[in-house]
This record gives C-alpha cells, structure tokens and sequence, in this order.
C-alpha cells in the first residue's frame, strides 16, 4: 500500500518508484533525508493497543456486580460503626483485585518476552553504503537488501532478483513459496499474485534481491490487518455472563429477603437500627464474598497449568472459555502441518510397475525400488542446496541449507544415506546452471569415472521433462518413452497433483560439453532434448505428528473441528482427510463459494462443511462471527497475518508461539512449542475449572441461602434472631474464605473428555440444574438448624447466647464437611477419594481450630457474644445435625444429577 500516487507500486515500473519516492536505486537516501522521513511518517510498527495503566485496571475489577454490593455492605457497616465486620468485607475486596492483577500481570510480562524476541533489523543502502538499522527506521523511499532467511520489514517494490524466493503463507495461508521479480504489473491483483512486491511479516526463503520501500508501519498489508482488528467485537467469555447471572440471582435475593425482613421486623415493633444491622448480616451472608477471589484463584491456578503444558494464556478469563468450546476453526499450515517441504515418495516407473504387481498380490509388500534410490542420487546431485557442519566435537550434527525444494531432496537423499558431499567427492561438479522459474528446469553437468563423456543431471518441472525426454530409466536402463509408458506416467503425475502435492521430475542426459553455453538464445531445454527420464519426487507439507491423536480427542470432546485454509483445495482436503477433521460426506468449499453465498445459504452449508479453502482474511472473519451468532464457542487458531481478524473475533483466539506478531496480540491463547496437542490440553484444563467454579459456586450459594432461611424462619415465628451479624461473618471467614479456595485445586474428574460441550461449558453453570440443588440442600440445612433452633429455645428453654452458639457451631461444622461430599456432584461421598487434595485438608484443619478458638479464646469468645459450651456432651446431637447435612447433599446429588458410570 504506497502513499507516492493513486497507481499502486506493482503497476509502475522500477525507475517510477525509485523517482517518485526522491531516492536512488544505488546509492538509496541519505540519512539526514531518512531522519526527516522518520519524523513524518513514524516509526515502522504497528500501531497497538493502549496497555492499560494500574489504576483502569482496578477500577475495571471494581465495576464487577459481586464487588459493587460488597464494597456498599462494607460502606454502610463503616457507617453504622461496625468495623470488625467492614473490615472483613474490605479485605475479601482487595484480595480479590490483587490476585487478579498479579496474574494477569504475569502473562502480559511474558508475553512482551515474546514480542521482544522478535526479528529488528535490516539491511538498507543509504548514502551509497549498506549498514544495519532497525527495521523501527524504515522509511518510504530506503532501498533494502534482503537474502535467504530474512523477514521483510516492509512492503517494498522489487528492482533486482537473483532467483528471489519468498515464503507469504503469514499473509495469505499458502505454503508453496512465490518466486518474485521486477518486472511491471498491468493488471489489478491481489497481494497474492504482486510477483513484483515484498510484503512485511513474510520470509525470504531462496536467492536474494534488492528492493525499494514504499510502505511501513500501518500503511502496510499487514497494518492494514492490524489496524482491522480495532474494528473487532470483544465477545464477552461464557464465565463473565454467568458470573454476571449470579449476581443479578443474588441481588434478586438480598432485595427480596431485606423487604421481608423489614416488613417483619416493623410488625414486631423492633429498633429501625438493630433492623439495618440485621439486613446487612443477611445481605453479607447472601452475598459470597469469597465467590470473586475463588474465581479468579481458580481461573490463576488453571493459567499456570496450561502454561505448564506449553500455552501462554494472555486473558485470566481466557482459560476457562476453552471449557465450553463447540467449533475449533483451524488454519492448515504451522497449525496442523509443520510449515516446511519434505519429500513424501520417490515414483519411477519400477515403482508403478511394483504397485500393479502389488495389487494382483497382496502379499506382496513394498520395497525401495533400486531407481527409486538412483532418482534421489541424481536429483541430490542436480540441487544447489548443501550440507555444513554445525556444532564441535561430537555434537557436529549436518544442516542442509538452500530453497525449500532443493532442501528438501538432500535432506531425503542425506537420510537414506545419500551424502551430497560424498557423491560430489566421487562424481565431481564442473558446471550448473540453477533452477529459474522461466526455464523451469535446473542442469548439474558432472565427469563419471570410467565414462568419455559427461553426464548432466536435470530436475525441473514434471510436464517438461515427460515431454521432452526420449527414454525411460528402469532397472539401471534405458526404455523407450512409448505411449503406455508415457500414460502411466502421466496418470501418476495426476494422482499425486490432485491430492494437493507438488512434484519435481528427474532425468539426465550424456553430452560432450566441458561447460554448459549460456550465449544468448540457447535455451535449456534445447540442452535437455532427448534426456532419460528417471522419475518423480513427491513433496508435501507434512502433518505434525500430533495432529490426528489431538483431533480425535477434541471431537471425542464434542468439539467439532473445522480447516479454514488459504491453500488450494486439493491440499487442503488431503491434509483434512489424514489428520480426520473431513470424513465421508462433509462438503469442502472454496473461498469464492463462500463468498457468492449470503449468511443464510452460509449457515446451512456450515452444517456440513469442515474444510474450507482458498480463504480471505474477511471470509475467517464471517465463518467465526455466523458460527458465534448461532450459539456456538468458537476458538479459533492460526499463526499468520491473515487469521488475526478472526483471532479477536473469536471467543478465544489460538496462535502459535512462532506465529507473526499481529496473530498473537490477537489472540488469547499462545501454544509455545507450537503443538496442537496442547489445545486439548487446554480444553481439558477448561473444564477443570469450569467444574471447579461449579463447585464453589454450589458450596457457596447452598450454604449462604442456608443462613438466610435459618434467619428468616426466626422473624417468622417471633423467635430471637439466631445468629448475629459479626457471627455470620466468622463462620464465612471459616468457610467461605478458606474451604471455597481449597475446591480450586481439585483434580480433574473421570470422564471429563468425554461430556457434551454444552454441559462441560460455563455458559450453563448456573443451569437450572445446579440452581436447584442450590435452593434444595441451603433449604434442607435452613430447616435441619431452625428445626434445632425452636427446639433449643421453645423445647428445651435453652438461654439464648448458648442456642446461638449452638447454632453458630451447627452451621460451621456443617457448612465444613459438606464441603467433602461435594467434590464430585455425580459420585456418592462414599466413592469419593477423600484425600486427593491436601488444601482442602488443611482448610478443614483450619476451620476447626478457628472455631475452636471462638468457643475457647475469651476475648474473642466476648466479640462474638458466645457462651461457653461443652462440646463432649453436646457431640452427639452437633453430630447428627452434620450428619443430616451430609445426608441432605447425598439425596439432592442422587436425584438431580446424573450418576458417572460404574458409580
């Protein structure tokens, strides 16, 4: 995207560019002129983000329902002098924004190593001589020099190629590396096909070239993308909308149990203070303070776990969404295949012959052919790639280095035990002539020992060398090229194709040449004319190995996968086969499909179709925002430039740890090593803590609500309140602020892989389900304690600070061990491994002492008004109450939620 005129730099010529950015192709600017041009257009980065400073940060946590209603019971408290209570409210507030910040704090401060780490530099001309600048320097107008192995900086126009290869799959998916050139463009084309134009984020992975500048920063194609995704929705994460949920539910329920109490309160004549104080121990008991900090301990603690198993969460609330994902919408290239050729087969005609033998006899297995290793031998030879040492001592390991094609071949030969240096020493090297796109096949002339003449070694094109080649090589000889032969071939040649694979051909040709003529006009192909064909070499991106073992697992999961790919069809639908997201019967569709229909045609299609290729930045867009409208969680992965739109789109965004730097500030989700695998790592944590969250939210609810009917039953039938305000608080400093964090470290439960999504997911946390064993175990305890208490206070005419005691121990021991019978909601208490997790132990360990240090520590005995009780003789009945407790959760788990198997 250049800024010189209305005509694009790949439609003007060279010299244009060159003069219309005041700049020289030898001699590039000068530095004052690139000084200057720095301060008028910027440095060359991306624009990001605002980071959020400490303060915006605290106030966003502030702005949460559960601790706006916290902060307000801890105003008022203040207000009416009670500062033992407003202090214990204060304090579960600023734990909760503390625990929040240093974990988000700890992702954003490895993420920023991330970035750090990132390619800074380039090779500029400016005043005549090439120095080193950051690539931030850049500016329109520099003329940069790139070589094998560079990323480009910016968008440049080329104005010299020296068989100039470079890799563009960040920016538009496809892995197969486009040759460049300086030649003008007439036509309008997409960046895809700017054979002329270099564009930032990509690779240079063969030969050199030099290039003039004509866009940075934001005004780039990947700026552009950047600058794109500002304009994205922030989809809220299933877990805010339902913790939203339960704070509206448990506003719903301080609202109403605060009118009924004040109602009843006035009917019976009591103070309008002693009223308030009442309604805020009521509202505090509704109200879980616990519930923010054990939610963002338990989202912590499932962050550092994935980041264990290699992805960095960059959202605390990122990784509970994971949990509940329906729809993986996965890029092909560096997500499931490994982003780099290799070569898959060797075909020659003993080969074919081979394989129809094979067919009439099926036991028959397949053997290297002996051409099969001839063709990798003389294809090594033809290669310009090499092999160095790297390393010292007995750590020298060989690196082959050149174009990925010609890698790929010695790297082949080299692990079949074809060493190039080895057969060059023996068949030495006397002239060559490199593969260029226009003569579409590369020449190695090389002396034989023992032979007059010399041998020239020829990879290229398949198409060419079929045609031009008088002779088939089988079993160490040479065949005349008949019709049948030529069909076989050919029929190879299209099988392989149509499966999305690319092939080179092999062939040679004896000629008495001490050099190969490069005087104008002699074309290789009048060399090769009459050549030996000696068969094919089949190159693919292969699949990691991974792959089809995490795919399996996240569709055992109920998480459907889907390829949204930039690549061709053919390869996009081999690679979905092989690694099982398309089975028979899923449609493919292309991207120009996708694109012709409307959202309506788009949505049904979507029902049936797991591979889509030949995909634009805007089409991933449209597929993750129609697949989120109709109720899905879609998480969406990808490493190049172009997914990055989605990425953000997406509920959560997946990018590769070797990912351009647009897709990971995109994302939510980075897998370090690059492993798809630690996607279902990931979902396997998510819905840890999504059963995790579950059980907090069930232990604290339940337990809450128990407090409440215990209180209003009391107003009810005109007895004494049961508990005060300051004992309500210390049974949830006991409870609530102890055993709740301890669920956060509960291992994950049998079968966790195997549920529905839609059950596993946050967005039914709060599912009718849950909310009823809710009502029905804090009913069940309400009744069991104000069953207790009318017996203490009307029965038994027990004085009142010793029923409240009662009480107050009734409720902390309860509210205590059933604690251990929810640990698992689809197990009996008697299936359950008590002892898997030594905090909630410890939590026990604590609320015994804490309670035995009210009942038996004066002054603080004197602040909670308790009396002194001898719990030996009350043991027995404080026993059964906890046991009818335990019981209550045993029949509300038995009939509300379905039972594991084999429990």
């Amino acid at each position: 995207m250049s800024h010189i005129s209305n005509i694009p730099a790949y439609q003007k010529t060279k010299e244009v560019v060159v003069s219309e950015l005041h700049t020289h192709k030898d001699h590039g600017l000068s530095a004052l002129t690139a000084k200057e041009l720095l301060v008028h257009h910027g440095k060359n980065t991306l624009s990001r983000e605002t980071k959020e400073s400490i303060i915006d940060r605290i106030v966003e946590e502030l702005r949460s329902p559960l601790v706006f209603i916290l902060l307000c019971a801890g105003i008022v408290t203040t207000l009416l002098g009670e500062y033992v209570d407003s202090t214990v409210i204060f304090i579960a507030v600023i734990i909760n924004i503390g625990i929040s910040l240093y974990q988000e704090g700890r992702a954003d401060q490895a993420f920023d190593k991330l970035r750090a780490s990132q390619e800074k530099f380039a090779v500029v001309i400016r005043d005549g001589q090439k120095s080193r600048v950051s690539s931030d320097e850049l500016v329109p107008g520099d003329i940069i020099v790139v070589e094998t192995g560079v990323n480009i900086p910016a968008d440049a126009r080329v104005i010299l190629a020296h068989n100039l290869e470079v890799n563009e799959s960040p920016l538009t998916g496809e892995w197969i590396d486009v040759s460049k050139n300086d030649v003008v463009l007439e036509t309008v084309l997409p960046p895809s096909e700017q054979k002329n134009m270099l564009f930032m984020g990509t690779m240079v992975t063969s030969g050199s070239g030099v290039a003039v500048v004509v866009a940075t920063g934001n005004h780039t194609e990947i700026g552009a993308i950047a600058e794109a995704l500002g304009a994205g929705e922030e989809l809220k994460t299933p877990l805010q909308e339902n913790v939203v949920n339960v704070a509206r539910l448990l506003t719903r329920i301080v609202l109403f149990a605060l009118i009924g109490i004040f109602t009843l309160g006035l009917l019976r004549g009591e103070p309008f203070t002693e009223l308030l104080l009442i309604s805020i121990a009521i509202a505090v008991a509704a109200i879980p303070e616990g519930l923010p900090a054990a939610v963002t301990v338990v989202l912590a603690i499932g962050m550092e776990a994935i980041l264990k198993r290699g992805g960095l969460v960059r959202n605390l609330l990122a990784a509970e969404t994971l949990g509940s994902t329906t729809v993986i919408l996965t890029d092909k290239t560096g997500t499931l295949t490994k982003a780099e050729m290799q070569v898959a087969r060797v075909v020659t005609l003993g080969t074919i012959l081979l394989d129809e033998q094979k067919k009439n006899d099926d036991t028959l297995a397949h053997e290297v052919h002996g051409d099969e290793r001839d063709a990798l031998e003389f294809a090594t030879l033809a290669s310009d790639a090499f092999i160095e040492k790297s390393g010292e001592g007995e750590a020298v390991v060989d690196i082959v280095r050149g174009r990925p094609v010609e890698r790929a071949v010695v790297a082949a030969a080299l692990a079949s035990g074809l060493n190039q240096t080895e057969l060059l020493s023996n068949y030495p090297r006397i002239d060559m002539l490199p593969f260029e796109s226009k003569h579409r096949i590369a020449m190695s002339l090389h002396s034989i020992r023992g032979l007059k003449h010399r041998r020239a070694y020829i990879t290229g094109a398949p198409e060419y060398i079929l045609e031009h080649a008088h002779a088939v090589y089988l079993e160490g000889k040479e065949h005349a090229k008949k019709k049948e032969i030529l069909a076989q071939l050919e029929h190879e040649l299209k099988h392989y194709t149509s499966k999305g694979m690319r092939l080179i051909a092999v062939g040679y040709k004896d000629m008495m040449l001490d050099a190969f003529p490069r005087e104008d006009g002699i074309e290789r192909m009048e060399l090769a004319k009459n050549m030996v064909f000696m068969g094919f070499i089949v190159l693919h991106d292969p699949l990691r190995e991974d792959v089809p073992e995490s795919i399996a697992i996240a569709q055992r999961a109920g998480a459907r996968v889907i390829m949204a790919t930039g690549d061709n069809p053919q390869t996009a639908h081999s690679i979905a086969m092989e690694c099982g997201i398309w089975k028979e019967g899923d449609h493919v569709l292309s991207g120009i499909e996708v694109g012709a229909l409307d959202d309506d045609e788009l949505a049904k299609k979507l029902k049936m179709t797991t591979v889509f290729s030949r995909m634009l930045p805007e089409h991933k867009l449209r597929l993750v925002r129609l697949l989120s409208s109709s109720g899905e969680v879609v998480a969406m992965t990808g490493d190049g430039v172009n997914d990055a739109p989605a990425l953000r789109a997406a509920n959560i965004g997946v990018a590769l740890g070797s990912g351009t730097e647009v897709a990971k500030e995109a994302s939510d989700l980075i897998l370090l090593n690059n492993s798809f695998a630690i996607i279902v790592a990931a979902i396997e944590e998510g819905r840890r803590i999504i059963d995790n969250l579950r059980k907090i939210i069930a232990y604290l609810l339940s337990t809450s609500f128990s407090e409440i009917i215990v209180v209003g039953i009391a107003l009810i039938i005109a007895l004494p309140i049961p508990l005060l305000p300051a004992q309500i608080l210390w049974i949830n400093i006991l409870t609530e602020g102890f055993m709740n964090f301890a669920f956060a470290f509960e291992p994950k439960e049998e079968g966790l892989m195997e549920r529905d999504p839609k059950v596993a997911g946050a967005r039914t946390m709060l599912s009718r389900t849950l909310t009823s064993f809710i009502i029905i175990v804090g009913m069940i305890s309400g009744l069991i304690l104000s069953l207790l208490y009318w017996l203490l206070i009307s029965v038994w005419n027990t004085p009142i600070i010793e029923a409240r005691t009662m009480i107050f121990v009734a409720l902390t021991l309860g509210t205590i061990f059933i604690a251990f019978s929810m640990k698992d909601l689809r197990m009996p208490i008697y299936r359950i491994r008590l002892w898997t997790n030594k905090y909630l132990i410890g939590a026990l360990v604590f609320g015994v002492a804490g309670l035995l240090a009210a009942l038996y520590i004066p002054p603080l005995r004197e602040l909670l008004r308790l009396a002194e009780v001898d719990l030996v003789e009350k043991l027995p009945l404080l026993f059964s109450v906890v046991l009818l407790n335990i019981a209550a959760v045993e029949v509300a788990k038995f009939f509300i939620f379905p039972r594991r198997k084999g429990s």
